[in-house]
């Protein structure tokens, strides 16, 4: 649920971006280059967050940050595509917060299986993750783009961007139940020494 989410909302924020700023009277034909290099800054928090989740999880628990992450990240996706017309710099903020959250659980999956699995399965179990996640992700982009074309495509207003967006958290929303999930199992213990 975690690469649904993330990949959904990295091949979507650059588009969603150009359509903020021509909706803000921006000309099309500046408003796509620059959304792009404005998306690009969500991608700048992701790449800190990855660390920085790592690290909070070695402290608080790999649930605990799992969990966390993916709260925030679902309520950005609900969120996020309904600000379409607010303020330029609002929808900066939360999508930065959307970018870092969305990527601060990722390094915790990988160190989560090495701390659980049986060394000698660990290679099939991290592909089946990546097989499992890039799969998902690669079918969150068709949904997400089926929602917004229902709404118009190029013309969909905040409620073709926000009920795309909203698919997107409707995986986080799971993520965060199969995390709270996760904790509650006796396996659990084995994570962060014990701190799950």
């Amino acid at each position: 649920f975690h690469s649904w989410e993330l990949l959904g909302m990295w091949a979507f924020t650059p588009a969603f971006m150009a359509a903020a700023l021509a909706a803000h009277g921006m000309a099309p034909e500046r408003s796509a280059g620059f959304g792009a290099s404005l998306s690009a800054l969500f991608h700048v928090m992701g790449a800190a967050a990855s660390g920085a989740g790592g690290w909070l999880s070695d402290r608080w628990g790999r649930t605990a940050v799992i969990a966390g992450m993916m709260a925030i990240s679902s309520l950005c996706s609900f969120a996020f595509g309904w600000l379409l017309t607010a303020p330029i710099a609002l929808i900066m903020i939360v999508g930065c917060v959307y970018g870092f959250s969305a990527v601060g659980d990722s390094s915790v999956y990988s160190t989560g299986l090495t701390e659980t699995v049986t060394p000698s399965r660990l290679g099939a179990a991290l592909a089946v993750r990546s097989l499992l996640g890039f799969g998902a992700g690669a079918v969150a982009q068709p949904v997400f783009g089926i929602v917004l074309d229902l709404y118009g495509g190029k013309e969909a207003g905040a409620a073709g961007w926000g009920w795309a967006f909203s698919v997107l958290g409707v995986g986080g929303v799971l993520g965060l139940a199969c995390a709270l999930w996760l904790r509650a199992l006796p396996e659990s213990r084995r994570l962060a020494g014990g701190k799950r």
